[in-house]
């Protein structure tokens, strides 16, 4: 196949999810969520005795809004990789002249470029939000921050390969949805196990999760909590090792994903 016959494949794969409202829905009750997240620090923000501001809201509350676009990933994953299983989108593409291996491509990078890309918007919403009401404040660099969001992307890609090989294995676009919800549900109870197991297994997609959330606060002797600044940076050793097991990570995954798809009898 050449390059533009495989843009046809890339872009009935945009296509199908563009088509599919129900992706369009989750996402904006998902990003309603991250927005409505904002209410509960803006109406208690005066019990801490500082302005509210969007660094002050990431120091304070980050590990809360960075939950809810697991589910949106799960069924994105879903849609991509089980659906076409459902409606014989895959079974076509094969019968257009695509290999198995091109088709389980394009849906695994759709799959993944997509995630990374809509994690980062649902996780930005709140920061933007308190960026244009707030302003930014002084509690931490900004530009750290967006770093750190980012590499919280890039960890969300190797979520993303677990629910490729799940979709694959299951084929079932709602289980798919599940399993994300699953994970959504288990953001917080990972990390903290994962702070746990740091020394043992630091390259455990949880723990990864672990250190994106986790922000060094430094205080001032006597001084009270809201007067504290917050270092947002990565250290480049943590930044490389996010991004190569994240690689590696998914590479396994992507395998084992790939074994099923090649195997399975489209008859």
């Amino acid at each position: 196949m050449n390059k533009k016959n495989m843009k046809n494949l890339y872009a009935s794969i945009f296509y199908s999810l563009k088509k599919t409202g129900m992706l369009r829905t989750i996402f904006l009750l998902i990003a309603l969520l991250e927005v409505v997240t904002i209410v509960g620090p803006f109406m208690d923000h005066d019990s801490w005795g500082t302005p509210m501001s969007a660094s002050f809201y990431i120091s304070s509350y980050m590990n809360e809004n960075v939950m809810f676009p697991f589910m949106f990933m799960g069924f994105l994953v879903g849609v991509v990789c089980a659906g076409g299983f459902g409606d014989k989108t895959a079974n076509y593409d094969i019968l257009c002249g695509y290999s198995r291996w091109q088709v389980f491509r394009a849906q695994s990078l759709v799959s993944m470029g997509v995630s990374f890309a809509s994690t980062f918007i649902l996780n930005s919403l709140p920061v933007l939000v308190c960026l244009l009401v707030w302003g930014p404040g002084d509690h931490m660099a900004m530009r750290d921050l967006w770093i750190r969001y980012l590499m919280t992307s890039v960890v969300y890609v190797r979520f993303a390969t677990i629910l490729i090989f799940l979709s694959y294995a299951i084929r079932n676009v709602f289980i798919s949805g599940l399993f994300g919800y699953f994970f959504m549900c288990m953001a917080e109870i990972l990390p903290a196990a994962a702070g746990e197991m740091n020394a043992k297994s630091p390259i455990l997609a949880s723990n990864m999760f672990f250190q994106c959330q986790y922000i060094q606060a430094y205080y001032a002797v006597g001084v009270e909590y809201s007067s504290g600044s917050f270092n947002a940076s990565m250290d480049p050793q943590m930044i490389l090792t996010i991004i190569i097991s994240t690689i590696l990570g998914g590479l396994v995954f992507l395998t084992f994903g790939y074994v099923i798809f090649k195997k399975y009898d489209f008859r």
